[in-house]
């Protein structure tokens, strides 16, 4: 009996380290490949590409329909204008961009054409206006303590605040890339697993009270192979990531953020991958060989 209850003891111990080591990643999972209950999603992922943005509602009769597939005349959900849509996927359907659309909270899904919504500025937007003036930082971070999240440097908006951060050092699986302000502050981009990103000022971290100096300019239409139209006098659109009920500039963030472009070169986090994968076959080996031992004594 002794025997047997060292090995449950073991054999527990051992699925408490593989679930404290797996929880992490598995609490993101759902963030990256969100499950979808859409057939004809289901049936043609292969065919569609990911965007993950957010836009706003722009029927021509005050609001948009969302059709049960590309093409179709079957309406899902009606969704006013200037609601906030978030479209996940969009799909090629005979030379028009459909995008797989949420809204209110996962409330109302359904397809709509593209033409009919007009992207929200974001960080994507932000990266292709101000590209020549990023760069990779070179030194390694090391900072605790709160740290203020911007949606972008400048934006005047704060996506989230972090309390008793430890950020020494500040690595990640991708080179780190800044931004220096005209007034010499440097601003660091933070990575997300879902592809979205935002920054934090290096050189004043804790504030709260930084003055917007890079505003985002009104929605526009949306163009296949980029972030948005291309603008007269400057930048496009309004930021965020969460489906709201107001075009205002609000703090937003929503599950699957990012596109196409920031997925495919956002490196798979290999190493936790790897340490997830030892940790589990160690365990099974450990498990298989108490069980042989015990065998062995009886």
């Amino acid at each position: 009996m002794g025997c047997i209850m060292k090995r449950l003891i073991l054999i527990t111990l051992a699925l408490v380290w593989v679930l404290a080591a797996v929880g992490p990643f598995a609490a993101r999972a759902d963030v990256i490949n969100p499950p979808s209950t859409d057939e004809f999603l289901e049936r043609n992922k292969n065919k569609c590409e990911l965007l993950c943005r957010s836009f706003l509602a722009n029927g021509e009769d005050g609001s948009i329909k969302l059709m049960k597939e590309p093409g179709s005349k079957t309406v899902k959900n009606t969704v006013n204008n200037e609601i906030l849509v978030f479209i996940q996927y969009t799909y090629n359907h005979r030379g028009t961009y459909w995008g797989y659309a949420n809204s209110e909270n996962n409330a109302k899904t359904g397809w709509v054409p593209m033409n009919q919504l007009l992207l929200r500025y974001d960080h994507i937007s932000f990266q292709e206006d101000h590209s020549d003036e990023i760069y990779i930082y070179e030194e390694t971070i090391n900072y605790s303590g709160d740290v203020v999240i911007w949606t972008w440097p400048g934006s005047g908006v704060i996506d989230d605040i972090y309390h008793d951060a430890d950020w020494q050092p500040y690595r990640y699986y991708r080179p780190i890339e800044a931004y220096k302000d005209n007034e010499g502050r440097e601003w660091i981009r933070r990575w997300y697993a879902d592809g979205t990103s935002a920054w934090f000022c290096l050189s004043d971290p804790t504030n709260e009270e930084i003055a917007k100096f890079n505003p985002a300019a009104e929605p526009a239409p949306w163009q296949p192979g980029g972030s948005s139209a291309e603008q007269t006098g400057g930048a496009s659109q309004s930021e965020g990531h969460t489906a709201s009920n107001s075009s205002s500039g609000q703090s937003n963030r929503f599950p699957g953020g990012g596109n196409t472009e920031q997925k495919s070169r956002l490196p798979l986090p290999v190493l936790p991958i790897i340490m997830v994968a030892v940790i589990v076959i160690g365990t099974a080996v450990l498990i298989r060989v108490f069980m042989k031992n015990a065998k062995h004594k009886q």
